[in-house]
């Protein structure tokens, strides 16, 4: 409620004035229509229709919602990963200033979606981990999304140094060496698994750094 209250709905956001916004539901949401070969009406209460034109745009709006609120919420948190944006030639840049810092939360590529974490501690990445779960799996849930836990889905690389550490990464291990977070905390009756490399599209991306 706080996240509408302060950015407002998604179509607002992107300025789309209201009776393109009506127009837009008035295809899906109580739409009649047939199917060939029956004579019966059918009745879309909710969600997206196929064969629209405005489809794609109506699906992916639905995850722009959950991302918005997400990178709205760790904003709040100060969970975020601040990165140098240069204006020059990657070769040559130019002076750099806090101005031309840019803030990176997440990378999406189709379904698939990145998140990095970087402390200065193993107790503030630990804080970080939790503020970033419970984010996650509490604006999924809101906007009826699905997170797959299972082995090679939902992932975590995991690179801990200094003092904590390895008591960190004992207190997730199991006694056949396998490391992963339990979620029951977040209302899932799974873990999220602590691995050495992620394979995605083809491409692997190592806990060492390295990526082939």
């Amino acid at each position: 409620l706080e996240y509408l209250r302060e950015r407002g709905p998604l179509y607002e956001q992107w300025a789309l004035h209201r009776p393109s916004r009506e127009a837009t539901r008035s295809l899906h949401d109580g739409a009649l229509y047939t199917v060939r070969g029956s004579s019966k009406r059918l009745s879309s209460l909710t969600g997206g229709r196929q064969g629209c034109t405005l489809g794609s745009t109506i699906f992916n709006s639905a995850y722009c919602i959950a991302l918005d609120a997400i990178h709205w919420r760790l904003r709040k948190e100060g969970v975020v990963l601040r990165v140098q944006s240069p204006s020059g030639a990657f070769w040559r840049p130019e002076q750099e200033d806090e101005s031309r810092f840019a803030e990176v939360i997440d990378v999406t590529f189709v379904d698939g979606e990145a998140m990095m974490l970087v402390a200065r501690s193993v107790g503030a990445m630990l804080k970080y981990i939790d503020i970033l779960l419970d984010t996650v799996t509490s604006v999924f849930r809101r906007c009826h999304l699905e997170l797959n836990w299972g082995p090679g889905k939902s992932e975590c690389l995991l690179q801990m140094r200094g003092n904590g550490s390895k008591a960190a990464i004992r207190q997730w291990a199991s006694d056949d060496g396998t490391v992963a977070m339990p979620l029951q905390k977040y209302g899932f009756d799974s873990a999220l698994r602590v691995v050495r490399h992620y394979k995605h599209l083809g491409s692997v991306v190592c806990a060492s750094g390295m990526a082939f």
